[in-house]
């Protein structure tokens, strides 16, 4: 692992030589981020130099896939980064062109694979929420949480009235992926870890969010670029001004699944819920019904992070059975949860 590491910050260091960026270097020698993304993974670093703060993001492919055939969705997610700083007040991570006027730094092979490397300016804050993973309910001020909706109501209404550029690419949001997530849980049905009724009712929930899915607007009003990870512990607060970061994960689909998501990795009161959600109608209306496709994107989310954890044998589920009966039969039967559960269970 750690020779690994140092082939990151190998590249890292070589990639900033071929930047305008005052001389910038790596200001710790210590990552800020590691995370993958289908089919490759990134780590990322802070670099200082006399012309500000940057963030340094090396990308390397997983197994034998090769790090080049990502180049036109890495170089996109940054186009539309780009755009957002151009067309709107929100402060972004800004991508940096290097000397040869591209967003992305080819670094030749070190060890046993190359590197694509990319520069962002760093976004001065404090995270909105910084305990992202853990099961402890966002207890912040309604305000707070105000303007948190606000932002992705903005980053919503930028993407369904901005055009992509000719060859934009970036993965799409399929139904199927979430009879995917489910199947990755099956085997933690078939040793005990989840009980059957309980992951026959998680199977009976994934049809009915499946045609739910199918069956909503796909007006562009309501479909577009997502962030695809925005959440609490994805937002810089500087002052009052709330800053996105993280769009690494980016995607087309439903605006709805961005909140979903949110609520899935930020559980919230139904106080601050609906102050979310009012925040984001400032910006971007809601479609019809939106409380039950918020739902159907919050069980998805849930289901997505189980599965995750599924693969490992010694992983278990003890609140798996709450979220069934809190959660998935609550939405089989059509009644209303999302503003309430939480408080519930």
């Amino acid at each position: 692992m750690e020779k690994h590491r140092q082939h990151y910050l190998h590249a890292a260091d070589r990639a900033l030589q071929n930047y305008d960026s005052g001389k910038a270097c790596i200001a710790v020698r210590k990552q800020v981020g590691h995370i993958g993304f289908s089919g490759y993974s990134m780590v990322k670093f802070r670099a200082e130099g006399a012309s500000g703060s940057y963030l340094v993001t090396v990308y390397y492919a997983e197994g034998d896939r090769n790090i080049h055939d990502y180049r036109t969705a890495i170089r996109s997610h940054l186009l539309w980064l780009e755009a957002l700083d151009r067309d709107t007040d929100l402060v972004v991570q800004r991508p940096v062109h290097n000397l040869s006027g591209d967003f992305i730094t080819d670094v030749e092979s070190i060890g046993d694979r190359p590197f694509l490397v990319t520069l962002l300016r760093w976004v001065d804050g404090d995270l909105v929420w910084d305990n992202y993973g853990d099961e402890a309910f966002v207890d912040l001020p309604s305000g707070i949480l105000h303007n948190v909706g606000s932002v992705l109501g903005e980053l919503h209404r930028h993407s369904s009235r901005w055009t992509p550029p000719e060859g934009f690419t970036r993965p799409g949001s399929e139904p199927e992926k979430l009879q995917l997530d489910l199947n990755r849980l099956r085997p933690a049905a078939d040793d005990g870890r989840i009980g059957a009724c309980d992951f026959a009712v998680l199977e009976r929930t994934v049809c009915q969010i499946i045609e739910q899915v199918t069956e909503m607007d796909r007006s562009p009003r309501f479909r577009g670029l997502l962030h695809g990870d925005f959440s609490c512990g994805n937002c810089i607060a500087h002052g009052d001004e709330i800053r996105p970061i993280d769009f690494d994960w980016c995607r087309f689909g439903h605006f709805l699944a961005d909140v979903g998501w949110c609520f899935a990795v930020n559980p919230m009161s139904s106080t601050r819920c609906e102050a979310f959600l009012h925040g984001y109608e400032q910006q971007c209306k809601f479609p019809d019904n939106h409380l039950r496709t918020i739902e159907s994107f919050f069980i998805e989310s849930c289901i997505r992070l189980l599965s995750w954890r599924a693969g490992n044998p010694e992983e278990v589920f003890p609140t798996l059975p709450r979220f069934v009966e809190g959660v998935c039969r609550k939405y089989l039967e059509r009644e209303p949860f999302v503003l309430e559960w939480m408080e519930e269970l």
